[in-house]
């Protein structure tokens, strides 16, 4: 469902919506629904988290430009790539509150993540982390821009990337086969998103796939993770802007490089 809320800030009230969960991608742009909002007042957050006047300032032009996109439109665009930028700017920011004081924070970074689409906020033993979530986006575009960006967002860190399965507080091991619905669906994808959108992603998720092609350590033993590699190839070779076809010589030479550890959960 799509959950609505109000962000209040000096009584001027702006009116966004989030995802509750991604089970819903709408084929156009939000509308206003005829049921009252929850109420998220920014304010509050800003006592809780010592947010400052510039990033109050940053959060509300981010979502005063979801207010107004549609489809590729300028005011999407902007919000697409601001996205990451906030991301970094908040985490850095309640890194320093985490620090100063860990205790009672969890009610209000569970309102600022539902408040602020396109950047996920988690707190965890080791601290707070912001990440970059362009699946949230999906409300304020079209179906298939929607489908690539959450596929994308799989792909990136959240907190770990979609490549790596987790087998300690901090780690894992590499494994291609997880990569193999959200390749597929970029493959198919991709080409077709607003250029703004393929701009934001390209850097980012030509770097992930670069990671995952040079691991050192692999969960599987090393026929199957060739096995698992032949089962992306076709996507990657789907996506030359992404450095599909390069990513595809890379993982096979990683698999007979010297010192590449296989069948391990590379725990420690």
């Amino acid at each position: 469902m799509v959950r609505w809320f109000t962000i209040l800030v000096g009584g001027t009230s702006i009116f966004m919506s989030t995802l509750a969960c991604t089970g819903l991608i709408p084929t156009a742009p939000v509308t206003r629904p005829m049921e009252a909002p929850d109420a998220v007042v920014l304010p509050e957050l800003s006592s809780s988290l010592a947010l400052t006047p510039e990033i109050e300032a940053s959060i509300l032009s981010h979502l005063e430009e979801l207010q107004h996109s549609s489809s590729g439109n300028a005011a999407f665009c902007e919000a697409f790539v601001s996205s990451p930028v906030l991301a970094d700017v908040l985490e850095r920011h309640l890194a320093g509150v985490f620090e100063a004081n860990p205790e009672g924070l969890a009610e209000a970074l569970d309102a600022l993540d539902a408040a602020v689409p396109g950047v996920e906020i988690s707190l965890r033993s080791e601290g707070i982390s912001a990440f970059f979530a362009p699946g949230q986006l999906g409300p304020y575009t079209d179906r298939n821009t929607a489908t690539m960006m959450t596929a994308a967002g799989q792909v990136l860190p959240h907190p770990f990337p979609g490549w790596l399965k987790q087998t300690w507080d901090l780690g894992g091991c590499a494994d291609p086969s997880l990569l193999g619905e959200p390749l597929a669906r970029l493959s198919e994808r991709y080409a077709l998103a607003p250029e703004c959108v393929k701009n934001a992603l390209r850097n980012p998720l030509r770097q992930e796939l670069e990671s995952m092609s040079g691991a050192s350590c692999w969960c599987a033993s090393r026929p199957e993770m060739l096995r698992a590699t032949d089962g992306i190839t076709r996507s990657l070779e789907r996506l030359p802007k992404l450095g599909g076809p390069r990513i595809i010589r890379q993982l096979k030479q990683t698999a007979t490089r010297e010192g590449t550890v296989f069948a391990s959960d590379c725990a420690g």
